[in-house]
């Protein structure tokens, strides 16, 4: 588990998200058919920063985006085959539990 107050993703996940107040812009690219949104905290709390990738067509939409860590390690998610029309099952973003077995050195 990992707070996610300590990542970039928390611009987006507040309550009230307001860019504009606690985003810096550090990047924005357009194209005819994407733009690209470049963001870190503002409050400097999270490390990394995330970049949002938006198709502009047919409509204006969320198409990927990458999560740059403290070490600049990416995380790259792209979003697929989305069915709005279907409500979200909330148990799918409840965290369960796992254990990591240790290895023998063969």
């Amino acid at each position: 588990r990992y707070p996610i107050d300590s990542t970039p993703f928390r611009l987006l996940l507040r309550k009230d998200v307001n860019l504009l107040r606690d985003a810096r812009i550090i990047d924005l690219q357009a194209a005819d058919d994407i733009v690209i949104l470049s963001l870190i905290d503002k409050a400097g709390d999270s490390s990394g920063a995330i970049k949002l990738f938006f198709v502009q067509k047919p409509i204006f939409d969320l198409k990927e985006w990458v999560i740059t860590d403290a070490q600049g390690v990416e995380t790259r998610i792209e979003v697929a085959e989305l069915d709005k029309g279907k409500p979200i099952d909330s148990k799918k973003f409840e965290p369960t539990a796992f254990t990591i077995q240790p290895t023998t050195g063969q």
